[in-house]
């Protein structure tokens, strides 16, 4: 890597672009891999100055790549080693999370395509099921703040339920503490819309957890309409407050047990929490 005082990154991608661009560089199954555009060019360098500049938010950013460049090799190659760096001075485990095995992510870094990787962080594959309430973790959300979340959004060889792939995302989307690249590939269907919205409030401020569970994503509208009126109505005012936290006091357990019971979700969705939040829509200021 080049030790530009002024723009070490920058000279960084622009190694790693020429190397592309001559196609000196193939993937594990002995394709050779694209050059980078101009504009992903810049959007690599603009996620690459984000983890340089190691402000106090945060790192989030969503990043879409051509077929032929193979988004795996690019990611190892020319940002790994910076969120692996970013994720050594934080304290954080680094997850790979996809809709399958990551078995293409797992043979590109084994494979180590353009030069060898620093690994000084432990790499953690799964799926985005993993980060899942479950019996086997006694149905606790992960706390990610303690993980940096590399992602894939294409499900290439899907294994997991559409409804398991979309609420590990949006999980991710909607915790604004955890730092997160998620990676897209031109010309596939994402797992959600494409760019993703990510939530900019701390971890452990969405609250709603029975509408969460009920509706299967912390992103749902209704979802985003009790939180306004939470946020809107019910905070500004002493008693709101006392009832919004003893709402999140109380309501966990129930949550839980709503989550896992697909019939259940359907009808606590149907019968409380779609009337319900027509209604605080009617009366939002």
């Amino acid at each position: 890597m080049t030790q530009d005082a002024a723009n070490p990154q920058k000279d960084y991608l622009e190694i790693v672009s020429q190397r592309l661009e001559a196609n000196e560089c193939k993937d594990s199954y002995g394709k050779p891999i694209g050059g980078l555009s101009p504009s992903e060019l810049a959007a690599l360098f603009d996620f690459t100055a984000q983890i340089v500049g190691k402000g106090a938010a945060p790192i989030r950013c969503a990043l879409e790549l051509a077929a032929d460049t193979r988004k795996y090799v690019v990611l190892y190659a020319a940002l790994l080693d910076l969120i692996r760096a970013d994720a050594d001075r934080s304290g954080r485990q680094i997850l790979f999370l996809s809709s399958d095995s990551n078995s293409d992510a797992r043979a590109q870094l084994e494979f180590r395509a353009m030069w060898p990787v620093t690994l000084g962080t432990k790499i953690q594959f799964g799926t985005w099921g993993d980060i899942q309430p479950k019996p086997e973790n006694g149905f606790k959300l992960a706390d990610l703040r303690k993980s940096w979340i590399i992602g894939d959004l294409d499900p290439q060889k899907p294994v997991l339920s559409p409804e398991t792939r979309i609420a590990g995302v949006a999980r991710v989307l909607s915790d604004g503490a955890c730092p997160a690249l998620l990676l897209h590939q031109k010309g596939a269907k994402p797992i959600v819309s494409f760019p993703p919205r990510f939530s900019d409030k701390p971890a452990g401020s969405g609250g709603c957890f029975i509408a969460t569970a009920a509706c299967g994503s912390p992103l749902a509208e209704e979802v985003e309409l009790l939180r306004g009126f939470r946020d809107v109505v019910l905070a500004p005012k002493a008693a709101g407050r006392a009832l919004v936290a003893f709402y999140e006091r109380c309501s966990p357990p129930l949550a839980r047990w709503i989550a896992f019971r697909p019939r259940v979700r359907g009808v606590v969705r149907g019968l409380l929490i779609r009337p319900l939040a027509r209604l605080v829509g009617r009366a939002r200021p």
